[in-house]
């Protein structure tokens, strides 16, 4: 009975390490990211009646804008942003007006600098 339970630990060890490294998790963590800070621009827009511009960007989540277009109605939707996997900030975009997606919500992936291949984007499919 010991050994069973030692060797389904080593498994579990062993298994959630290789898990840990493998990039499909590292590439899972950044889209669930994606949703939660979509749902917090979701939130802002309910109240602002417009998504933050792309000067003001996802601080606008955090603290009052004071750049133009000035929300009709603001609250604080997030305490603080989370970094990326990579402990970087992530970058917004927002949209043309008439794009119903609203915004872009990008991390510049492993090697940190945007507009290389590794960039993870909210709009990738």
């Amino acid at each position: 009975m010991k050994i069973t339970c030692g060797v389904a630990l080593l498994v579990c060890v062993i298994s959630g390490f290789y898990l840990w490294r493998h990039p499909i998790v590292i590439l899972s963590r950044p889209t669930s990211e994606f949703d939660s800070i979509s749902a917090s621009l979701k939130t802002y827009k309910i109240n602002a009646d417009r998504y933050p511009s792309t000067e003001q960007g996802l601080a606008a989540l955090i603290t009052r804008p004071t750049t133009e277009p000035l929300p009709k109605k603001w609250i604080q939707v997030l305490r603080k942003l989370p970094p990326d996997p990579w402990d970087c900030e992530y970058h917004y975009r927002a949209l043309p007006e008439g794009d119903e997606r609203g915004f872009e919500i990008r991390s510049a992936g492993k090697d940190g600098v945007l507009g290389t291949k590794d960039d993870i984007s909210s709009l990738d499919d």
